[in-house]
C-alpha cells in the first residue's frame, strides 16, 4: 500500500512567495498587544470619527427596500455599482478631470487596484520606477510579481528629474508614485514637478500609476491637481471630453476618508486600458462586494464633503500637536517633515543611527512605537536612519506624552549615555 505524501511547499510555491517578506507593520501589531505602548506605528484612521450612525442608516435603507436588498446580495457587474461609479465621476470632475463611468473600475480597496495594475503589466524582471522612499505595501506587491525595483531619489518637490529621466531608459513597464502626502514621508509632489515627470514618462510611452489614497486629506497649503488631471490637459486637445487617451492610472480609496473596513476603492484610467483590465478583475473575484459598495454610496452621497472637512480639521490638529511636541522635545540633531496633509511625519536621525535598534529600545524603555524606515526602501540599508510616525489614530494627549518620552530617550542616546544600545 502506497504511503500518502505531504506536499513539499518550498518546491511547489513560486520563488516570489517563498521569499516574501513579512510586513513590519504586522509584526509591530503583534508586539503592541500588551497595550501599555503609545503607538505611532500603523497608519490608522481615528476610529472615533467613523460615520457609524450613517453606516447603520445606509444599511437599514438597503434592507428596507426589496430591490436594493436583492441587488446587494446578488452577483453584480465587475465594473462596480453604477450609482457609486457615477458619484466618483462627479467627485473627480471637482478635481478638474472629465470622466465617464466607463473610466471607473471599483476595486476591493486601493491595494487591489495596485495589484491589478501589476498583474496586468508585469512579467518577472520587468522594471518599475518608484520614489525613494515609497509605500512598503507597493514594494511587497512588486516583489510578489518578481519586478526589478528602480528607486529614484527625491527632494521636497518629488522625484529628482535627472534621475527620473535616466531611470526611464531601463526596461520600465510603469512608474509608481504616491503624489499627495506620501506614505511614508508625508510630502507631496509639486505641481511643476508633476507636469515634468508626466512629460518625461510620456516621451517614452511609459504609464504612471498614481496612488492617491491621501489626496483629500489636506490641512494646509493650496490644492494640487491630481496627476491624471494634468495628464489629461497634456493629452487631450479638448479637456472637456471624457478621458480616452493618456498615460496616468489613478488609484483612489474610501479607506482614508470614510471607513477602511468596507474595502472600497477605485481605479480611474483611460478606456483602452480599463477595458482590458475588467476581465482580469472578473477572473480575480467576479466583483467587489455589492453590499459594501451600496453602503459606501449611501453614506458618501449624504456626508462626504462635510465628513472630509471634519477629518481635515481633526487630523490637522493632531499634526500640529505632533510637530509642536517634536519641536519642544526632540534633539536638534534629529530632523522631521511638516506635512501639509496625510497621516505621517518622516523623521531623519543623525548619520550612523539605526532606527531598528532605536525602536527596540524605545518599546522597552519609553514604551513608544514607530515604524523604522528600512521597509520603505527597495534596498533596506538605505533607510536605516529614518522613521515614520503616524499621528492620525492617536489622541493629542498620547501624542504629547509619547513624543516627550521619545525625546528623553533620544537625548540620552545621542548624548552617548546609551550609545552602546543604539
Amino acid at each position: 500500500m502506497e504511503r500518502y505524501r505531504t506536499p513539499d511547499w518550498s518546491s511547489i510555491l513560486l520563488p516570489t512567495v517563498n521569499h516574501a517578506e513579512k510586513s513590519v507593520i504586522r509584526e509591530m501589531f503583534q508586539r503592541l498587544r500588551s497595550g501599555d505602548i503609545i503607538s505611532f506605528a500603523g497608519g490608522m484612521p481615528d476610529v472615533s470619527m467613523f460615520p457609524y450612525r450613517e453606516i447603520e442608516a445606509a444599511t437599514d435603507q438597503i434592507f428596507s427596500d426589496h430591490s436594493h436588498r436583492v441587488t446587494a446580495f446578488n452577483y453584480g457587474p465587475t465594473e462596480g455599482y453604477m450609482p457609486l461609479r457615477q458619484w466618483i465621476v462627479g467627485h473627480m470632475r471637482s478635481l478638474g478631470l472629465i470622466l465617464e463611468p466607463d473610466n471607473i473600475l471599483i476595486t476591493s480597496g486601493g491595494q487591489q487596484a495596485l495589484d491589478l495594475a501589476c498583474r496586468s503589466m508585469l512579467r518577472p524582471r520587468d522594471s518599475v520606477i518608484v520614489a525613494q522612499p515609497t509605500y512598503l505595501g507597493a514594494l511587497q506587491i512588486l516583489r510578489t510579481y518578481g519586478a526589478r525595483i528602480v528607486s529614484v531619489a527625491t527632494d521636497e518637490n518629488g522625484p529628482l528629474p535627472k534621475e527620473f529621466e535616466a531611470a526611464l531608459c531601463e526596461n520600465v513597464k510603469f512608474v509608481y508614485l504616491v503624489s499627495d502626502f506620501s506614505n511614508p514621508t508625508g510630502l507631496s509632489i509639486s505641481s511643476e514637478r508633476r507636469q515634468l515627470l508626466i512629460e518625461l514618462a510620456r516621451l517614452k510611452g511609459i504609464p504612471i500609476v498614481d496612488d492617491a489614497a491621501y489626496q483629500q486629506l489636506r490641512y494646509a497649503g493650496d490644492n494640487i491637481s491630481p496627476m491624471i488631471s494634468i495628464d489629461q490637459r497634456i493629452t487631450c486637445d479638448n479637456d472637456r471630453e471624457p478621458l480616452e487617451n493618456g498615460g496616468v492610472i489613478h488609484i483612489g480609496t474610501f479607506s482614508k476618508t470614510m471607513m477602511p473596513g468596507l474595502r472600497v476603492g477605485w481605479m480611474a484610467a483611460p478606456k483602452p486600458y480599463l477595458n482590458k483590465l475588467i476581465p482580469l478583475k472578473q477572473a480575480t473575484d467576479l466583483h467587489s462586494s455589492l453590499l459594501n459598495q451600496m453602503i459606501t454610496y449611501n453614506v458618501i452621497k449624504e456626508i462626504f464633503d462635510d465628513h472630509v472637512a471634519a477629518l481635515c480639521k481633526a487630523y490637522g490638529e493632531k499634526r500640529d500637536c505632533m510637530i509642536s511636541a517634536m519641536h519642544d522635545n526632540i534633539p536638534s540633531q534629529v530632523e522631521f517633515t511638516t506635512p501639509e496633509g496625510g497621516m505621517f511625519v518622516w523623521v531623519t536621525l543623525p548619520k550612523g543611527s539605526d532606527a531598528i535598534k532605536l525602536l527596540d529600545l524605545s518599546m522597552k524603555q519609553a514604551k513608544v512605537a514607530f515604524i523604522p524606515g528600512a521597509p520603505f526602501y527597495a534596498n533596506a540599508e538605505d533607510g536605516m536612519r529614518y522613521c515614520r510616525f503616524s499621528f492620525s489614530g492617536v489622541s493629542n494627549e498620547e501624542i504629547f506624552e509619547g513624543i516627550k518620552r521619545l525625546g528623553e530617550l533620544l537625548t540620552d542616546v545621542l548624548s552617548g549615555s546609551r550609545r552602546g544600545e543604539n
